[in-house]
């Protein structure tokens, strides 16, 4: 009897002693491994916010959102929502990039915002080649319009930030007036043609990848 009560204390011991290592652990959390903010904290916050550059950036951060909770939608055969889901996302893509060029920011010196919503698109666009190729052909088309409005606006974005045509990774053809290079993505592998039924299969079986993983969310403000 005793030796089981000494056990049983000792137990309860090691539970503590974890839960305070997890609680001062939770408290000193690098700003990188937060939880990402939920839907409604968001739009909060994008509510609140009067500044366009930081209004962009949650604009920004809820057009990912969206465009994961889309891509779980079709995981599900859901397509309808599927569908709805993308209109959103790119409601908040629109307000964004809306935001910034009313802002009057330069972009090329100034790139807050703009660099923001730059790379979601990007990691966006790469998105859509795995989830076209995941959707049934006869279905296809309202995640292709979405990914090819989510193209044209990174366009128009990297237009803005290198106006000479020199982005990061140079442009030797570029000069003052010329047009940056399109953004890599899934042209060569878009299928729009019937799969054989082991693709079929093997697609299916694929997990996605939810949006911008490993990349933490960067603090507004």
């Amino acid at each position: 009897m005793g030796l089981g009560c000494m056990r049983s204390s000792s137990r309860a011991g090691i539970a503590f002693s974890l839960t305070i290592v997890a609680v001062a652990v939770g408290l000193h959390l690098p700003l990188g491994a937060r939880q990402p903010d939920s839907e409604q904290d968001l739009l909060a916050r994008f509510e609140r916010e009067q500044k366009p550059v930081k209004k962009s950036i949650y604009a920004t951060r809820l057009a990912q959102l969206k465009l994961q909770q889309a891509t779980d939608a079709y995981a599900k055969d859901d397509l309808d929502q599927g569908q709805k889901l993308l209109d959103e996302y790119l409601k908040w893509v629109k307000s964004s990039w809306d935001l910034l060029k009313s802002s009057g920011r330069p972009a090329e010196r100034k790139p807050q915002g703009f660099k923001e919503l730059d790379i979601a698109l990007r990691e966006d666009v790469r998105h859509f080649g795995d989830l076209e190729h995941r959707v049934p052909f006869t279905d296809r088309e309202p995640v292709t319009k979405a990914a090819q409005e989510a193209e044209k606006i990174r366009g128009e974005v990297l237009a803005v930030l290198f106006p000479t045509g020199e982005s990061g990774a140079g442009n030797k053809s570029g000069g003052p007036g010329s047009k940056p290079a399109p953004p890599p993505h899934f042209r060569s592998n878009r299928g729009y043609g019937p799969r054989s039924s082991a693709e079929h299969e093997n697609n299916h079986t694929t997990a996605l990848s939810p949006v911008g993983e490993g990349r933490p969310l960067q603090a507004v403000g």
